[in-house]
């Protein structure tokens, strides 16, 4: 993870939002103190954004989503997020698969649920996602369905975990469940290695990356994958189908500016599948890498151009 072993560095690990959690600062000053800051904006977005926890501030929002509710500021950034994300995929992001991963049993924690023996038939959905939100009051209303909002408020706090690095000096890394941002000071030039994840959860990484500064997130079946009867399911869900979609793939990553535009990136460019995720991350410009399920690597010239190591 860490481009260069010979500085003093503050680590952090441990476990926020279902997922290991790694923060590493480096720098002159106090960074002890700028850990535990991060953490308490990740535990910020833990407490507001779980699906989990029925006292959370989501889980009382979808409780009544037909009703218009004042919401923390964590929450309302995570769904404003997702909005903007929902509008300019033109619905391929949509957190509304909430009650798509509950049918297919993942109604609870991963490492807790309950396969289901049979399949219940998906609906299928054509129209926009359409919540009223209204920043100025901090108010929101999700018009009528209940959302999970995953990997963008992981990423959301990733994002605003090293915003507080950054503000007071310091260069690092914040690391959430493998995705994550580094971020640079203004007087250093200090680069990054990133290990980019097996999704066969081999201890070896498939590439590394170097940055000095941005972000990267990974769609991958690698860790929430099961079986509902005979058939095999992932978290990843087409909003569309209603099923788990990225036919034909294992993984896509994307570097972006910010963990939660990689993470939205990277989901829907796997929703594509392997016969289209060439062309959309062509059309979009993106950073991005894929594994297909025969194991073979592809990746855009952006990413190319920031890799140091690919794995044979």
């Amino acid at each position: 993870m860490l481009a260069e072993l010979d500085i003093e560095v503050e680590t952090y690990e441990g476990l926020a939002m279902a997922s290991p959690l790694r923060i590493f600062v480096a720098g002159e000053g106090d960074r002890r103190a700028a850990v535990t800051a991060a953490i308490g904006v990740v535990a910020a977005y833990e407490r507001a954004c779980t699906r989990f926890d029925p006292s959370s501030d989501l889980s009382l929002l979808n409780a009544a989503p037909n009703s218009t509710q004042v919401v923390v500021p964590p929450l309302l950034d995570a769904l404003s997020a997702a909005l903007a994300a929902s509008t300019w995929s033109a619905g391929r992001f949509d957190p509304r698969v909430l009650s798509d991963l509950e049918r297919l049993g993942y109604d609870r924690t991963f490492s807790s649920m309950v396969s289901p023996r049979e399949l219940v038939p998906a609906g299928r959905r054509s129209d926009l996602w359409c919540p009223t939100i209204d920043p100025e009051a901090g108010t929101v209303c999700l018009g009528g369905t209940p959302v999970d909002l995953g990997g963008i408020a992981k990423g959301l706090a990733a994002d605003r975990a090293a915003a507080v690095l950054a503000a007071a000096g310091f260069s690092g890394i914040v690391d959430l469940g493998g995705d994550g941002i580094a971020v640079a000071a203004p007087t250093s030039h200090r680069k990054w290695q990133i290990g980019i994840e097996d999704p066969d959860d081999g201890a070896e990484p498939i590439a590394v990356v170097e940055l000095e500064a941005g972000a990267w997130a990974t769609s991958s079946t690698r860790v929430r994958r099961w079986r509902v009867g005979e058939q095999a399911a992932h978290h990843l869900i087409d909003p569309v189908t209603g099923e788990p979609g990225g036919t034909g793939l294992r993984s896509v990553t994307v570097l972006a500016s910010t963990v939660a535009e990689s993470d939205v990136l990277a989901k829907v460019a796997f929703l594509e599948g392997v016969d289209r995720v060439a062309s959309f991350c062509q059309t979009h410009d993106l950073a991005a890498l894929w594994i297909d399920e025969v194991g073979s690597i592809s990746m855009t010239p952006p990413f190319e151009a920031a890799t140091i190591w690919t794995r044979a």
